[in-house]
């Protein structure tokens, strides 16, 4: 999954550089931060959010980032989590932020929540 996630949209990345626009320090090796997406059945969306940094970081995404409609709440599952279909991590209605340990990612499942 996580393969076919890069292949998906990055949605942002944020670098450590001073002036992220200067090409000579907005490379690779500075990026601290990314985020990918790719849509899913139903109006659900895969997001990856992905810590390069040397300390753990709190990595938000919005709705808006990830084009969803504005239709209220979604409900993120985490599933990389223990368990055969990963962690219910709750409804949330304008976007989501973790902690995301150093060198690590996040895999999560994004869809509408019930109505």
């Amino acid at each position: 999954m996580c393969v076919r996630l890069m292949q998906g949209r990055l949605v942002r990345q944020r670098t450590n550089a001073s002036d992220p626009t200067d090409p000579t320090t907005a490379r690779t090796f500075n990026i601290v931060e990314q985020v990918f997406s790719r849509d899913l059945a139903g109006g659900e969306k895969a997001v990856v959010l992905f810590n390069r940094a040397e300390t753990a970081e709190t990595i938000a995404v919005s709705w808006t980032e990830l084009q969803l409609p504005p239709r209220g709440s979604y409900r993120v599952r985490d599933v990389w989590a223990h368990g055969s279909f990963g962690a219910d991590l709750g409804t949330f209605t304008d976007g989501y932020s973790a902690v995301v340990q150093p060198h690590a990612a996040m895999t999560l499942r994004v869809s509408p929540a019930a109505a």
